[in-house]
């Protein structure tokens, strides 16, 4: 008799182990179904595909307010905070290209007014304080938005030189 019960552990061992495995799979299984249909994991892919595509109002709108339904929600608040990264990165490009046109209108002459040389420095001033607050970047900022950001700053870095030089002499 001792044979035939031993013979069972075994296979009342692979049973519990099958078991456990089947288990396991259905709760992956469960786990996985959850998330895709999940409306609010989806708000998240939607806000994420929106950064993706440089709507970043629009996927900071829909991230925050999926982060608001779920605070565990990982992927929403990511892309909320690398919207108000960008969102920070764009302002400070608009505003360059705009502080760029006025820079070249008041300088199509060949003498420059003097009003307009201080107009241009503070322009510039502003635009150094502007570059100083954008702070760091995160893990996924839009690394068009970083690079063109900081070719204006060196650019008007490099304008700021030269009008402080021609101002010395």
């Amino acid at each position: 008799m001792k044979q035939n019960n031993e013979s069972k552990k075994p296979y009342s061992a692979l049973k519990l182990n099958l078991l456990l495995l089947l288990g396991f799979g259905l709760a992956l299984l469960a786990l996985f179904a959850y998330y895709k249909l999940s409306p609010n994991y989806n708000g998240a892919k939607n806000a994420k595909a929106l950064y993706d595509a440089g709507r970043y109002e629009e996927a900071l709108e829909i991230s925050e307010k999926v982060y608001a339904e779920n605070k565990y929600n990982v992927m929403a608040y990511s892309v909320s905070e690398q919207s108000k990264i960008a969102l920070r990165y764009k302002r400070y490009v608009d505003q360059a290209i705009k502080y760029e046109q006025m820079i070249n209108e008041m300088t199509q002459t060949e003498k420059v007014d003097p009003a307009d040389i201080i107009r241009i420095k503070l322009m510039l001033e502003a635009a150094a304080f502007d570059f100083v607050k954008l702070g760091g970047t995160g893990y996924n900022t839009d690394e068009k938005l970083v690079k063109e950001a900081n070719e204006y700053n060196a650019k008007f870095t490099a304008i700021y030189s030269q009008l402080i030089k021609s101002i010395d002499r």
